[in-house]
């Protein structure tokens, strides 16, 4: 490939105007009223003066100034931070079970998370599955997915990957009352 040689154009020299521009008429004094402007006294407080305010440096010395010192609302609940799970496991008569599964699958998801390459999305992922009295997940379907294939394939190997989980306590067996229990297990992207 080859450029092509182009001349430059040759700049012209700036021309004088051809006529100097007049003095600038003076402004029209404005008569004091309510519109006028008003110069700031010094003296009576609203006017600047040569002290500066001193800037807080933290949170706590702004809510000083302001006077808007308080105590902080002590709130327990809410999801703290992306995929944490916040469910009330422990009020059902199988909680530690559950809370024993619901970990292992939230672990496997965060361990996938961080080794598998995607695009970050805001959505959710719906599983629909059997959990057997043996532990072993059967009849895995995907309820909905919004984040797109990927993330939901890492949302079914983090249910699929610890399989088998334990098997169930011969009470929880009576109080279900059947062999496997229909589970829908809710992934949320944000």
């Amino acid at each position: 490939m080859r450029t092509e040689n182009v001349p430059k154009p040759k700049p012209f020299p700036l021309q004088p105007a051809a006529e100097a521009p007049a003095e600038p008429a003076p402004r029209p004094v404005e008569a004091p009223g309510d519109l006028a402007l008003r110069r700031p006294d010094v003296a009576d407080g609203l006017g600047t003066s040569t002290a500066r305010r001193e800037r807080p440096r933290t949170l706590a010395e702004a809510r000083a100034q302001k006077n808007l010192v308080g105590q902080k609302t002590l709130q327990d609940g809410g999801v703290k931070n992306r995929g944490n799970i916040s469910l009330d496991v422990k009020g059902s008569p199988f909680g530690t079970y559950d809370a024993a599964f619901i970990r292992a699958v939230q672990q496997r998801w965060y361990d996938l998370l961080e080794t598998t390459p995607y695009v970050q999305r805001s959505g959710k992922v719906v599983l629909e599955f059997r959990l057997n009295h043996d532990g072993r997940i059967t009849d895995m379907q995907m309820g909905s997915n919004d984040v797109g294939e990927i993330l939901g394939i890492v949302c079914q190997r983090a249910v699929l990957d610890p399989a088998p989980f334990g098997k169930w306590p011969e009470d929880m067996r009576r109080m279900i009352g059947n062999t496997y229990r229909e589970v829908t297990f809710t992934f949320y992207y944000y």
